[in-house]
């Protein structure tokens, strides 16, 4: 009815979601732009057999539009419609070229979550015969079928894949960065994507509004990814390299409001062979999560240590490390932020018997 692909209706789903949480969040004014990433093909050039060239030449693009709860469901699903028919002029500009174009080098990414619409199979020629290279593979004992969508690691808190399987059902697949979203979060994402886009076509959308269409989310919780603005994530000081290799690492989560120097005088009181690091500034679970990352990468071991204060964030910490798969690590907490060496030696002596813990 209203002229737009499978595409568009995603593309109108997360656009909803994430207006929604820009509302709640008192992030953005309502009407008001929301951005997303999707991803272009990258073959849409005059060249025959394009379509099946190896090897990925898909890009990610911005794409941000308007959202107005009181418009009509048709103005933002054309609006939408049209932004993205016009990203296809720039399929072969990537995005840190757009960055570098927008001034934005090391600032906030302009989007944090991207949508990618598989390209359905090759459809049979005009008589309704396959294509002559899949005959001519097929006559060696060769068959080759469509790609299947499998899961990777991403660097964005939340990215979702919409393909269609061999029945010809819509399958939405979702990636998210673990270090910044829980697995029961990105399920919940999906579950409200797949809500609106099973709600959307029941309605006839000349006579539905967006506040209509966002009424079918009423009562459901703002997900993170979609919520949570961009934050860069605190940086690791090390306070005493380790003294071996393998000797493993105790973060030490700084307790709001500590000075920047509180663990210094236990960098001196602690006798153990770990490295000693701590945050630049005190910070949430998630944003203690994203700094540790490449800790989590290395597989070492780990050991989160902190004055009175911060043990609700290390505890998080560590409950999700292991909700991820990952061993979770011991939590020791001694010591309050004073600056006094009693202090320094209580959390020194916590995290001895914690690493002889750990050891045995």
């Amino acid at each position: 009815m209203c002229g737009v692909p499978e595409s568009t209706a995603l593309h109108a789903a997360w656009a909803l979601q994430l207006h929604r949480a820009a509302a709640a969040t008192g992030r953005g004014p309502v009407p008001g732009p929301v951005a997303f990433g999707v991803t272009v093909s990258g073959r849409g050039i005059l060249l025959d057999g394009a379509d099946r060239l190896p090897g990925p030449l898909g890009n990610p693009l911005p794409l941000s539009v308007e959202v107005d709860p009181a418009a009509p469901l048709t103005r933002l699903l054309s609006d939408l419609r049209d932004r993205a028919l016009g990203l296809s002029a720039y399929e072969w500009v990537s995005a840190g070229q757009i960055g570098r174009r927008a001034g934005r080098p090391a600032r906030p990414p302009l989007t944090e979550t991207l949508l990618t619409f598989d390209r359905p199979p090759a459809a049979p020629g005009p008589d309704g015969a396959d294509d002559p290279l899949d005959e001519e593979l097929a006559a060696s004992d060769v068959r080759a079928a469509p790609p299947d969508t499998v899961e990777a690691y991403t660097g964005l808190p939340f990215a979702l894949t919409a393909r269609h399987d061999r029945a010809g059902a819509l399958v939405l697949t979702a990636d998210s960065d673990r270090a910044r979203l829980s697995d029961a979060e990105a399920a919940r994402i999906l579950g409200q994507t797949a809500l609106l886009l099973r709600g959307l076509p029941a309605a006839d959308p000349a006579a539905t509004t967006v506040a209509d269409a966002l009424a079918l989310l009423d009562g459901l919780p703002v997900p993170d990814a979609v919520a949570v603005p961009y934050e860069p994530a605190p940086a690791l000081v090390t306070l005493r390299p380790a003294a071996h290799p393998g000797a493993g690492t105790v973060l030490l989560v700084p307790p709001p409001q500590a000075p920047d120097d509180c663990y210094a005088a236990v960098a001196r009181a602690h006798r153990g062979p770990q490295a000693l690091v701590t945050l630049d500034a005190p910070a949430g679970a998630t944003a203690c999560l994203a700094a540790l990352r490449p800790l989590l990468a290395a597989a070492e071991p780990l050991l989160l240590g902190c004055f009175s204060g911060g043990g609700a964030v290390a505890y998080e910490v560590a409950e999700r490390i292991g909700a991820h798969g990952w061993r979770a690590p011991l939590v020791s907490i001694g010591g309050t932020a004073d600056g006094s060496r009693a202090s320094a030696r209580d959390l020194a002596r916590a995290l001895s018997a914690a690493t002889r813990k750990e050891s045995s």
